[in-house]
Formats: structure tokens, sequence, C-alpha cells
């Protein structure tokens, strides 16, 4: 059976958001009711890579330029992908969970062929995500076979986050807190996906095209209890 004629929950949202802290929240909630479909890592490795690839690719920006290509000649990138997926027959009916999509293409497409798709937009400040990125110890964030110019980093970081979280990042690299070339490779990381996928175009999209069924969390600014109880409202359940 088509997975797009199923009601799903679809998270979207950028690298640190808080997805994967949500995502387990919304699983906790539905007490083993709701199916998660294999997530975009999986997809991308199983599906994606090896068009482009001879084997696995652990550099994430090596990575973003290959899930770019794809997207070149699927414009809906990886909601192509949800949208070819089946289920089998016995699991008709539940509640299916995907994390995550990224950027309007791809929420646009999912808004055209998943009629029962409710969209949970997880979103967080970039000098949080950064942060969640540098403690997180996730061996997916990393760049391979490169040195990391750390010069300027201060000036680096005003050009995209408040002064008050530039001074909090540089005194944690003046107190060996970070590493410098570790924000740097971290901070390289979310800008190339930022240059790949716009969240605020994403963001505008559902809210002009889904408003009844999108919930909008900003992981820096409600607590997971409260989320939880907005999507419940917003299921029905």
């Amino acid at each position: 059976m088509p997975l797009s004629g199923e009601e799903i929950v679809i998270f979207t949202g950028l690298t640190g958001a808080g997805k994967t802290t949500a995502v387990s929240l919304f699983l906790e909630m539905m007490n083993k009711d709701a199916v998660l479909l294999p997530n975009r890592r999986e997809l991308t490795d199983r599906l994606i890579i090896p068009e482009f690839a001879n084997g696995p690719v652990q550099d994430r920006i090596s990575r973003f330029e290959i899930t770019g290509r794809f997207r070149n000649a699927h414009p809906g990138g990886m909601a192509e992908i949800l949208a070819g997926l089946s289920i089998h027959p016995n699991l008709h009916g539940r509640i299916f969970l995907f994390d995550n999509l990224r950027g309007r293409n791809e929420v646009d497409h999912a808004l055209h062929q998943f009629g029962n798709a409710t969209f949970v937009h997880v979103s967080a400040p970039l000098q949080v995500r950064l942060h969640r990125l540098l403690t997180r110890l996730d061996p997916f964030d990393q760049v391979k076979d490169r040195v990391a110019n750390s010069e300027g980093l201060a000036e680096r970081l005003r050009q995209s986050m408040p002064r008050q979280a530039v001074q909090g990042i540089m005194e944690k690299v003046a107190c060996n807190l970070y590493d410098a070339t570790e924000v740097v490779d971290k901070l390289d990381i979310l800008e190339k996906e930022a240059e790949n996928y716009s969240d605020q175009d994403c963001l505008e999209l559902l809210q002009s095209n889904a408003k009844s069924r999108q919930v909008i969390y900003r992981t820096d600014e409600e607590t997971p209890e409260d989320f939880a109880i907005r999507l419940r409202l917003c299921l029905g359940i």
C-alpha cells in the first residue's frame, strides 16, 4: 500500500534544531502506536549516496554536495523518496512518523503528495544549534580530510548571530571548553546546510499552506511538555 495515503507526522527542520528530542517525545506520547519510518540519514545512505559515490560518505559537507546533486535531478528531494515508499497492509490505519524533510522544495512536494500529513517544524537559533553540535558528540557531525582555519572566528560568528552569543562562544574557546577548530567545522556544516535549505522559506510555506495541520516548535522557547500538548491537540488524540 502507498505510504502517501496514510496519516503521517513529518518533522522538518535543520541540524541541531532539536528534532531527535521531539521525535523521541512523540514516540513516547504515542505509547508505541506510531510507526517510525527509516529516517533521512538512513534513506540517504541507502538510496542517494550509491548514485554518486562508490562507498559510504561520512563527511557532512560532501554529503550536502551529493544531496544537492540529487535535488538537481529530483526537485522534491527527500520528499520524492518518501512519497514513493510503500507499507505492509497490516500497518494500514497506524500513524507514521518521518524524520525529516528540509527546505521549501521538499515540504512543497510533501504538501501535494501527503493529504493526511501533519507537519512539525522544529527550529532554534544558529547559536543554539551550534552549541548542540559541539556538545552532542555525534560521530555523524564530522568534516574529514581538511584543516579548519580558526583565524577570524569571532568576526565570522558576528556575521550570523547576536553579539552576546558570540561573546559566550569565544569565552568557551578561551577556557578550552570549545575547541576553535571544532567550532569552525560545526559552523561549516550548519552554513553549508543553510545554503542548500532555507528554513525560513520552509516555515513560510507551512504557515501559508498548512495552517490547520502544522505545529511550530521553537525548542529554545517552549518546554517539551507544552509542545507535546499542542501536538496532541493538533492530531486530535
